[in-house]
């Protein structure tokens, strides 16, 4: 970003047009740079989503975790896992269909099994000319639809991360390499982002999960998480990186 001011400058015009206050943003490119966060947050941004790869699929981040960045004070980073044209451009990892849907799928694995959010930037110009990527889209969405997925806004996505944590503690255990614990979340109603009035309580996960990924609408990205948080382990590694 050239400057907060300029970042002020667009987050204003955006607020406008829109009437919607809580505005993030995805740098185009992926741009990012140590003092991105500070800047953004000194612009009004509410949170980012900008940490991933544009040449790979992955955890750039190294988590499926909203976070805080350093330096910052309010500012939420929801992290980017996966984007079409890094699957499928020639000069990226060139993939076909069905290379791309392994990857893909690892990577929902991960979700299912860590939890947290599996995040998903695909271009409105990637379901027509010239891509033409929007039968893998629709594939992907009943991938997800199918294991009971929970589709939201990143928004409702990082809002409800930012909520203070509540839960019960149902098991645990250590052994030599770490200890597992189980938390069982409180439970959540996904609510409309300019209205009160909730769209539907959440569905009855499969195993606790709620999964989610990208309205292509307003080019928001996905988001997955479960009710049971398991922590320990070696983290996921990116396969691509």
């Amino acid at each position: 970003m050239a400057g907060c001011g300029k970042g002020r400058h667009e987050r204003d015009t955006i607020t406008e047009c829109s009437g919607d206050h809580e505005v993030g943003v995805r740098m185009h490119w992926l741009y990012f740079s140590s003092d991105t966060p500070q800047r953004l947050e000194q612009a009004g941004f509410l949170y980012d989503s900008s940490i991933g790869y544009n040449d790979a699929v992955g955890y750039r981040a190294g988590t499926t975790q909203v976070f805080r960045p350093l330096g910052v004070e309010k500012l939420l980073e929801l992290p980017l896992h996966i984007m079409d044209t890094a699957l499928f451009y020639p000069q990226r990892m060139g993939l076909t269909e069905e290379e791309a849907f392994t990857l893909i799928r690892k990577n929902i694995a991960d979700a299912d099994e860590n939890g947290g959010v599996l995040t998903i930037n695909w271009h409105q110009r990637s379901i027509g000319p010239e891509r033409f990527w929007d039968d893998f889209y629709i594939l992907l969405l009943k991938e997800l639809k199918a294991l009971n997925g929970y589709f939201c806004t990143a928004l409702q996505a990082v809002k409800w991360f930012s909520k203070p944590a509540s839960g019960n503690l149902s098991s645990g255990h250590a052994t030599a390499s770490g200890m597992t614990v189980r938390l069982t979340a409180r439970k959540w109603t996904a609510r409309r982002q300019s209205s009160s009035a909730p769209i539907a309580p959440c569905p009855k996960p499969r195993k606790g999960i709620l999964r989610g990924h990208c309205d292509i609408s307003t080019r928001r990205s996905t988001a997955v998480w479960k009710r049971q948080f398991r922590f320990g382990g070696e983290p996921s590694q990116n396969p691509m990186a």
